[in-house]
C-alpha cells in the first residue's frame, strides 16, 4: 500500500498595458493566489496456490483512488490613464477559478497455469474484472466589488461544467498449447472482452441560489462494447525450413446510445 500528498501554494502579480489611440491607455492589475493538490492511495495483494508443482491458482488485487486540482483566487483593478496622465474609469472585481477531479478502480485478477509432463504441453485461463468511478468539476465565478474589496451588488457570474461516470470491464481468456513432437506443435485459444460506460456531462449557470442546466449544452450518454476473438496456430521447424500457418476470427459488437438526442 501507498499514499501520496502534494500541496503546491504560489502567488503572482501581474500587469497589462493596452495603447488605445489619443495617447490613451488601459490597465489590468491583478494580483493572485494560487493552490494545487494532487493526492493519491493505493493498495495491492496477491497470492499464489499450488494445487501440485506444475499447477498453480493466482489471485490478486489493485485497489486506487486519485484526487487532482487547482484553486485560483485573483484580485483585479482595471482602470484608464488619459494622455495628461490622469487616471479614471476605475473597478475592481474578485475572480475564482477552481478545477478538481477525482477518480478510482478497483482491478480483480484470477489466473489458472497447469503444465503437463510432456515438456511445453500447458494450459493457462485469466480472468479478469475491473470498475472505475470519476468525476470533474470546473467552476469560475466574478464579482464586482469596490477598492475595499466590498461587493457592489449580490450578483455573482457563475458557471461550472460538471462530468461524472463510470465503467466496467470483464476479460476471460484461455491459451492452449500441445507439441506433438520438439519440432511441430499446435496452439489455440480464445478471449472475450465486455466493457459498459456511463457519462454525464452538464453546463450550468448560478441563478440567484441555484444552479441551472444549459440543455444545449448537456450530454449523457452510454457506451457498451463486446469484443470475442479466437485463434488456432500450427507451426513446424525442420533442419532448413520451417513454416507457421493458423486462422485468427474477431467479432466486435459496439453501442453509442446518446440519452440526449434520442437516438
Amino acid at each position: 500500500g501507498n499514499y501520496n500528498e502534494r500541496i503546491n501554494r504560489g502567488v503572482g502579480k501581474d500587469q497589462r498595458i493596452s495603447f488605445l489611440p489619443e495617447d490613451t491607455s488601459f490597465n489590468i492589475k491583478t494580483t493572485n493566489d494560487r493552490q494545487r493538490i494532487r493526492n493519491s492511495a493505493s493498495m495491492r495483494v496477491g497470492a499464489d496456490y499450488y494445487i501440485r508443482d506444475n499447477e498453480v491458482v493466482t489471485i490478486s488485487g489493485r485497489y486506487s483512488s486519485n484526487t487532482y486540482g487547482n484553486n485560483l483566487n485573483s484580485t483585479a483593478t482595471a482602470y484608464y490613464i488619459d494622455a495628461n496622465g490622469q487616471e479614471y474609469g476605475d473597478y475592481y472585481y474578485l475572480t475564482n477559478t477552481l478545477f478538481r477531479t477525482n477518480w478510482s478502480y478497483f482491478t480483480g485478477d484470477l489466473n489458472y497455469m497447469k503444465k503437463f509432463n510432456k515438456p511445453g504441453h500447458e494450459i493457462q485461463i485469466y480472468g479478469s474484472y475491473s470498475t472505475n468511478l470519476s468525476d470533474e468539476i470546473n467552476l469560475f465565478s466574478e464579482q464586482m466589488v469596490d477598492d475595499e474589496l466590498n461587493p457592489l451588488t449580490g450578483i455573482t457570474d457563475s458557471t461550472r461544467t460538471l462530468e461524472d461516470g463510470g465503467g466496467n470491464t470483464l476479460t476471460a481468456k484461455a491459451d492452449y498449447t500441445y507439441p506433438f513432437n520438439e519440432k511441430s506443435k499446435i496452439e489455440a485459444g480464445y478471449q472475450v472482452r465486455v466493457s459498459q460506460m456511463d457519462r454525464e456531462y452538464k453546463y450550468q449557470t448560478l441563478w440567484e441560489s441555484d444552479w441551472m442546466d444549459d440543455p444545449a449544452l448537456t450530454n449523457i450518454y452510454d457506451f457498451y462494447r463486446n469484443v470475442q476473438s479466437g485463434y488456432v496456430i500450427f507451426s513446424h521447424l525442420g533442419d532448413k525450413f520451417g513454416f507457421m500457418t493458423g486462422l485468427r476470427t474477431e467479432y466486435t459488437d459496439r453501442l453509442f446510445e446518446p440519452q440526449t438526442m434520442d437516438t
